[in-house]
């Protein structure tokens, strides 16, 4: 009106202000103390109570200080996905938005695994007539909390999602700032407090200035600032909406965010297609994820070769008899002399007693000997029992009596602890050969691939320990899939604990 009155030389008709900015502030402030504040802020600390950060896969780590570096990325919902998502809405006496916030959090809670799930969205803050056509700021921010029951409906949830928007929007009169300070989250200097996502709907009717003379129409920004980890914005036009992401470039590659909104724009397709089904059912991948997902990632066929763990290794004691096969503190053996060692103690293990199945304890350190000895008590056609030597001896002595090993191999070092928790056979295995007496040949012991290889059994913290009984199969299975997944590695570090399945690797 201003630039009008100024071309045509005549005074600008501008109405009377029934109240000015300065009222508002004066108003806010009046709001924001006394009782009226405290039962606000009340509703805002018994709703936020324990939130917790949305942890989205990014694609690098949370820098340490928050950045706003950032990039978007537009789409497109069609006018009858979003004719019937205002339907749904409606059916609820809801509205758009509040069906939109429902979507989205379903898609965040499945790219994180959350439950809780809690974004941020923004108010116009002119809920009086009187501040509609006032110029100044007005906008608050506001966190929506919604935790989701994945086994309930959308349109369940979507309740709940209406009611938790309807008493945000009755609570908004305290400023974000003064509820930050209030509720005093722990500060992360890498987040932004309350919430890392935030979801918008701009649905107010805009066209660009209409001033005589001149012709006016939006440039896009050269910079894009990221102020969320993301931000999630529609606006209704021509019937339909137009999305954008704008997101942190420092977390997220395009890629990724090309994908999230992919799975939005499908998660909406299916909501407005049928709201009835669970959260938990409703797709959001692509057919070609779906495909990779169902059949590519599980194309886990391998043609795995009949025979046992000391089958196995005879073979490969045939291929590289002379390449070195361990190594630790200056020890080295080869193949073959590995080889040897293990079917001398194998030898005195049988003698011992051990037949197939037969449960060996082993009490010792990493080391060459304790190659040695798994092996020998695969090549008895037993089945070790590793048993952590740091572990209380009230464990160990559970292990050894709930599986009946009536033998112990053990080392120099470990001798005394043995004899403390084993009362039958103990077999102390020397890093100098000690058993010249014993062949150096291959037992005639035949174990099968249905025989037990070894037992490991469970930290026991959820209760009392568990031995989970492994087959020559299944480590053949294994030995094999990372043959084939590794391309085959010359060098295994040997560093996870003896009783753990990853030493077995």
């Amino acid at each position: 009106e201003l630039y009008r009155a100024e071309l045509a030389g005549t005074a600008p008709v501008l109405p009377v202000l029934a109240v000015q900015y300065a009222d508002f502030a004066a108003w806010q402030r009046e709001r924001v103390s006394g009782a009226v504040a405290e039962a606000q802020l009340g509703y805002w600390r018994s709703q936020l109570d324990g939130v917790s950060a949305l942890e989205l896969p990014t694609d690098r780590p949370r820098p340490a200080v928050h950045s706003t570096r950032g990039a978007l990325l537009e789409f497109v919902v069609s006018p009858e996905v979003t004719a019937a998502l205002k339907e749904l809405g409606r059916g609820q006496d809801g509205t758009l938005f509040m069906t939109l916030v429902a979507a989205c959090q379903v898609l965040l809670g499945r790219w994180s695994g959350q439950d809780d799930v809690a974004v941020g969205t923004v108010t116009s803050g002119r809920d009086r007539a009187e501040l509609e056509g006032l110029v100044g700021f007005f906008v608050n921010t506001l966190v929506l909390r919604s935790r989701l029951d994945r086994q309930r409906t959308f349109g369940e949830l979507l309740a709940q999602v209406k009611n938790t928007v309807l008493d945000a929007f009755a609570h908004q009169d305290v400023p974000f700032e003064r509820l930050v300070d209030e509720l005093a989250p722990a500060r992360d200097t890498s987040r932004t407090p309350l919430f890392d996502v935030i979801v918008v709907l701009q649905n107010t009717p805009d066209r660009a200035g209409e001033l005589p003379g001149l012709q006016a129409e939006y440039v896009e920004l050269p910079t894009v600032t990221a102020s969320f980890d993301l931000s999630v914005v529609f606006q209704e036009f021509d019937g339909g909406l137009y999305g954008t992401l704008t997101y942190n470039t420092d977390l997220f590659d395009p890629d990724t965010i090309a994908r999230l909104a992919t799975h939005l724009q499908l998660l909406l397709n299916e909501i407005a297609e049928d709201a009835d089904r669970a959260v938990c059912e409703l797709p959001m991948l692509t057919e070609a994820e779906t495909r990779q997902v169902l059949v590519e990632w599980n194309d886990t066929d391998r043609e795995i070769p009949a025979g046992t763990v000391s089958s196995l290794f005879a073979e490969q004691v045939r291929r590289t008899p002379h390449a070195t096969a361990v190594v630790t503190d200056g020890v080295s053996l080869s193949y073959a002399e590995l080889d040897a060692r293990a079917n001398q103690l194998a030898h005195r293990l049988v003698r011992t007693g051990v037949q197939p199945e037969c449960p060996v304890g082993l009490l010792m350190e990493r080391s060459v000997d304790l190659v040695v000895a798994e092996l020998a008590v695969i090549k008895a056609g037993g089945a070790y029992v590793p048993l952590d030597v740091r572990a209380p001896v009230s464990r160990m002595r559970l292990l050894l009596a709930e599986t009946g090993a009536s033998v112990l191999l053990t080392d120099r070092t470990w001798e005394a602890r043995a004899q403390d928790v084993h009362h039958g056979d103990i077999i102390v295995v020397d890093a100098d050969p000690s058993l010249p007496d014993e062949s150096a040949e291959q037992p005639a012991v035949e174990p099968s691939a249905d025989n037990l290889a070894y037992v490991m059994y469970t930290s026991g913290s959820t209760g009392t320990p568990k031995g989970v009984a492994v087959a020559h199969r299944d480590v053949v299975a294994l030995a094999c899939d990372r043959r084939f997944a590794g391309g085959g590695h010359e060098r295994v570090l040997l560093h996870s604990p003896l009783a753990f399945d990853a030493s077995t690797y």
